[in-house]
């Protein structure tokens, strides 16, 4: 999780430096939508926002724990076999056409290490705490009917966070790529809305 977080201050000190005056907004989904909430909670003076989409702050459907243990013991004896990651593209999205994108591109990778799920188990446990500590405003979008990351996970992070400066929208319905959804031009539309409402 430090070797993300790292890189992601590489990122952003390059904005910094290329764009110094306009206010920096991070956006993340999923587990990108995680890395992006530990970094505002850990560096309120570097981003003016953040807003997220189904961030991985729980599983919709957790492992069994005799899988979860194996995986755990592979990861710190073979940290680099590589472990299904488990998705079911067809949970992805209900716009068939970003199926069959997901499904026929030979970028996506459909594994993580041992020793990166074992990171991630650690860092969504860990995530809850991280609420409290945001500084910044922040939106959650997330999908009603994600079968991948956790509604009520979720739900019970922007509960946590600090008073008027959270925001959380549930689509009901609506699968875990919400940007990519039918109804994605309302998604966006909701984005924009609140970054007007929050940045000077």
């Amino acid at each position: 999780m430090e070797e993300f977080l790292e890189d992601l201050e590489v990122l952003v000190q390059r904005v910094k430096t290329e764009a110094p005056r306009i206010p920096r907004v991070m956006v993340g989904h999923s587990l990108g939508g995680l890395i992006a909430l530990i970094y505002a909670a850990r560096h309120p003076n570097q981003i003016s926002a953040v807003a997220v989409s189904s961030p991985a702050l729980g599983l919709s459907s957790p492992p069994p724990p005799p899988k979860a243990a194996l995986v755990r013991g592979i990861g710190r004896i073979l940290p680099t076999t590589p472990i299904p990651n488990g998705i079911d593209p067809k949970q992805l999205c209900r716009d068939p056409s970003v199926v069959r994108a997901y499904e026929g591109d030979p970028l996506i990778n459909r594994t993580l290490t041992a020793r990166c799920a074992l990171v991630l188990e650690r860092a969504i446990q860990e995530s809850i705490r991280f609420a409290s500590e945001i500084r910044i405003p922040c939106l959650i979008l997330q999908a009603g009917s994600d079968a991948i990351c956790s509604p009520e996970a979720t739900r019970l992070f922007a509960r946590r966070i600090p008073e008027g400066l959270g925001t959380f929208h549930l689509y009901e319905g609506m699968y875990h790529e919400l940007f990519n959804e039918p109804e994605r031009a309302q998604v966006v539309e909701e984005l924009v809305q609140w970054l007007n409402k929050v940045l000077p």
